[in-house]
């Protein structure tokens, strides 16, 4: 509550009713900003052929990549959104949102675009000795920094000093190995975050309290790598978490590509479902995304 900028996005039932929530934005002037509270039983309706929120997944999907979004209607016609940049949140009880999460949406990308950030109990602060929430400390920190921070005045470009971008560069290849080792997380979702973890310099840049300055150095990125390093953790819990192991099932329909690389010819989506994992034969859908998914990997 303490934020000067609250959510303009809520309570969407359907993906005609998050365009006009985007053209109204756009229209006044405001960000786009959405707030999600059970974010699951969202996914679960985006997913689901024929739902009134089946559209909001392309709507995503390109907000995410800055394009444009265009939306027909019979009674308002054909309407653009230009401005489709967006801070998302979602929140769920992490036992939910793996029960609802399927294995589709992690070979897809579209989990791809956002950071997972699992909150675990701190064991030595037990909830029965909390009974209730200071709340005026928390909302007198929260103002305090929302204030620092919207009166920080940033400039119009940033740039890595040599040695901040020789620590990324050291960064990416010693994730890039323990990802590769441990087999979970594909190459594709590896460097959407690792994409992210620009951002994330540049924020804690300015959060450090060197907007003024033009260079982003050393401590700015190992601050971004830390909380990067976090996120890759966290993304390997949900895929492990799921039933059906959306890491287990790459590694196998990868394995399978290189065969078929070996005899000289690509893997198509049949191959998978004739020869692939059992969860995969299954589903026409599923062996498609496999595809599409292994297929980022490899580029």
């Amino acid at each position: 509550t303490s934020a000067p900028t609250q959510a303009t996005i809520q309570g969407i039932r359907s993906g005609a009713a998050f365009f006009d929530a985007l053209h109204s934005n756009e229209q006044q002037g405001r960000v786009n900003a959405m707030l999600v509270d059970e974010v699951g039983q969202l996914i679960q309706q985006i997913e689901q052929k024929g739902s009134p929120l089946a559209d909001l997944r392309g709507y995503l999907l390109d907000g995410y990549g800055g394009g444009s979004i265009t939306h027909t209607s019979v009674k308002g016609g054909e309407r653009i959104v230009n401005d489709t940049t967006m801070t998302f949140l979602g929140l769920n009880v992490d036992e939910t949102m793996w029960g609802i999460l399927s294995p589709a949406s992690f070979l897809d990308g579209f989990c791809q675009r956002f950071a997972f950030v699992i909150a675990e109990r701190d064991s030595e602060r037990h909830f029965t000795d909390f009974p209730r929430y200071n709340n005026e400390h928390i909302e007198a920190v929260v103002a305090n920094a929302w204030a620092t921070l919207t009166a920080t005045q940033p400039l119009s470009q940033y740039k890595y000093s040599p040695e901040a971008i020789a620590e990324y560069d050291r960064k990416f290849r010693e994730f890039g190995m323990d990802i590769e080792r441990d087999g979970v997380v594909n190459v594709s979702f590896f460097r959407r975050l690792l994409q992210r973890a620009h951002k994330l310099a540049l924020l804690y840049h300015i959060i450090l309290g060197k907007a003024a300055i033009t260079e982003i150095d050393v401590v700015d990125v190992a601050w971004a790598m830390r909380l990067t390093e976090w996120h890759l953790r966290d993304i390997s819990k949900a895929i492990l978490a799921k039933s059906g192991k959306a890491g287990a099932i790459l590694r196998d329909v990868q394995a399978l590509a290189s065969k078929q690389a070996a005899n000289g010819s690509r893997l198509t989506a049949r191959d998978i479902q004739q020869r692939g994992p059992q969860l995969v034969r299954t589903n026409s859908e599923v062996a498609k995304k496999a595809l599409t998914a292994v297929s980022n990997a490899r580029g």
